[in-house]
């Protein structure tokens, strides 16, 4: 059975911005006219102003006219070379459909980037997480993912994206450290091959996320609403094969939720040589899911703070405060599983401080960054596997299928954090000329920590194997994992009713005495214990890479080569970049 939605839906949208259309030039359009004709030509780049100029040739002597300016956008995604690199800029990002806003969802536009199936299942869509990316047919976490030049890609074993809710031993994380909401973007550029030298810590393709810088020009102000109902929407089971006369009656439930979107932004010059740049996304789902055959309300919150702090030709060329907070959390609950609310925190905070200098024959840029993500659980501390009995007796909540179990509880407590301090340092040299050949020759330095974090608190028991006992179990105090028979009527008022000691020969006393019990009496056979844990581990990280990028007539050539290294593994990668 496949459940699809179109991610094109109707949103209720209040901009404070007006919507630009495209405008298109005339080109060589003729008209003709009795005695004459009449032709205009236009020449039309983008971003800029096209010129038109009218010319008509009356009784064959051409003279001009007038001269014409049309002030023209182009809207649509750039591609710069013939393969490997796009480009979204502002406006087109601006003019894509929009589902939860992170800018995952806008690179499925791309030829050779797909994201994750789950993208396009009505059951998902009303979660607002980074869908997974993958680039010319590698994993989700081969991807390099880049924020003004500081990688965020999560190490927290990011290939768990695959696993559910009630994974044991893991926390449900994605490739990246936390979401990027497209409204604190400037531009993406994304790279299906021919990756430059200058990245690393990637085997499939890189997105790299330029932010939102500040105007100087004039103070700016934004904001948007944005809304989407799972009652504005229709849904079309597709059933893959026939079902037979005697199978289990099937009854979809249909997604059942609300997504609201907040985004506010501003740019405030300070003085002529200061100015700050801030930003506020947040989006919140409200889901309601079938647990236990009731109606559960589950919740979903991402947000983006983002603050930049920007100093223009004073001690330096440029230097930058940035400040990033994107914190993402979960209140879900496990499936038909009773006292089972749990919470996930994911997300973190991400600075940096970035200087650039211009000298003489040489343009510096360097960045020191630090970043810190959390992938973390908060649960219930067991999880119980009773055998369906009075006072255990929920099943899977569907009175219709049977269950001879009844579940409770959660897997405890875990936390999983990364902290990583980066360093980066660019040089690019003024363009040298040899003969009729021209370079552009850079080069960087890159040193990288990485801490990484994973704690259980206190021992997890998940227990099976349930046994119904006699009713003289003793569970001798241990009322966790063991149940003691309980009556709603002591022995004694029993016998007081019956005027006589109970009898266990009597059947009519059985049964009076079956249906006067109110917690049977049950243990457990087995038990799995997870154990408490604290992991610490350390890695460095040292990059160099250099390049040439030359031209020469006709044929231009990049020349690099690029070196890394890590500590824990002790992998010396030497990787040479070639195209032309």
């Amino acid at each position: 059975m496949l459940k699809q939605a179109a991610h094109n839906g109707l949103l209720l949208c209040f901009l404070t911005a007006p919507v630009i259309a495209q405008e298109q030039p005339l080109k060589d359009v003729k008209t003709e006219q009795q005695g004459s004709v009449q032709k205009i030509n236009c020449e039309f780049e983008q971003g800029s102003q096209s010129s038109c100029t009218t010319k008509s040739k009356v009784d064959g002597e051409q003279a001009d006219i007038e001269h014409i300016t049309v002030q023209g956008r182009y809207i649509g995604l750039i591609v710069p070379e013939i393969e490997g690199r796009y480009t979204f800029d502002r406006n087109f990002i601006d003019a894509l459909p929009i589902s939860s806003g992170d800018i995952s969802e806008m690179l499925v536009n791309l030829p050779g980037v797909q994201l994750g199936s789950e993208f396009y299942d009505a059951d998902n869509q009303a979660e607002i997480g980074a869908a997974r990316v993958s680039i010319s047919g590698g994993d989700a976490w081969q991807t390099g993912f880049f924020l003004d030049g500081v990688n965020f890609n999560s190490r927290q074993d990011p290939s768990s994206y695959k696993r559910s809710f009630s994974d044991v031993n893991d926390v449900r994380g994605n490739a990246q450290n936390f979401n990027v909401n497209q409204q604190i973007v400037e531009s993406i550029e994304v790279y299906t091959n021919n990756v430059p030298v200058q990245y690393g810590s990637f085997s499939g393709g890189v997105v790299e996320v330029e932010t939102k810088d500040f105007n100087f020009d004039n103070p700016e102000f934004g904001f948007s609403y944005r809304t989407s109902k799972s009652d504005w929407n229709q849904y079309h089971i597709i059933e893959g094969t026939a079902r037979e006369q005697d199978d289990f009656d099937f009854n979809p439930v249909t997604p059942s939720f609300e997504k609201e979107v907040i985004n506010l932004n501003g740019s405030i010059p300070l003085d002529e040589h200061h100015g700050v740049f801030f930003a506020l996304s947040r989006t919140t789902s409200d889901i309601t899911e079938l647990s236990l055959g009731d109606s559960v309300l589950t919740q979903r919150e991402s947000s983006n703070w983002l603050l930049k702090l920007t100093q223009n030709n004073l001690w330096f060329d440029k230097a930058e405060l940035t400040l990033n907070y994107s914190p993402y959390d979960i209140s879900d609950v496990l499936e038909d599983v009773r006292n089972s609310e749990f919470t996930v925190e994911g997300g973190g905070f991400s600075s940096s401080i970035l200087v650039e200098q211009d000298l003489d024959a040489v343009e510096l840029t360097s960045k020191l960054s630090f970043s810190h993500s959390d992938n973390s659980r908060r649960a219930p501390e067991h999880y119980f596997n009773w055998r369906k009995a009075r006072g255990k007796d929920w099943g899977n909540g569907n009175p219709s299928v049977a269950s001879l179990i009844s579940r409770e509880g959660g897997y405890g407590d875990l936390d999983k954090q990364q902290q990583t301090l980066s360093w980066k340092l660019d040089a690019d040299w003024t363009a040298i000329s040899t003969g009729s050949a021209e370079h552009n020759v850079s080069a960087g330095l890159h040193w990288q920590h990485e801490n990484l974090h994973r704690e259980r608190f206190s021992d997890t028991y998940i227990y099976n194997s349930p046994s119904i006992e006699n009713r003289n179990l003793d569970c001798s105090g241990h009322r966790i994992d063991c149940l003691e028979v309980q009556y709603r009527q002591s022995i004694e008022e029993i016998e007081a009713q019956l005027g006589e000691p109970i009898d266990f020969l009597n059947l009519d006393h059985l049964a009076l005495l079956e249906n006067n019990v109110l917690v049977s009496p049950q243990a457990f056979r087995s038990r799995l214990v997870y154990q408490q844990e604290n992991l610490d581990v350390d890695v460095q990280n040292l990059s160099m890479y250099l390049v040439d990028n030359l031209e020469w007539q006709n044929l231009s050539l990049n020349l690099g080569l690029r070196y890394d290294f890590d500590d824990f593994l002790k992998n010396h990668n030497v990787a040479p970049r070639l195209s032309g």
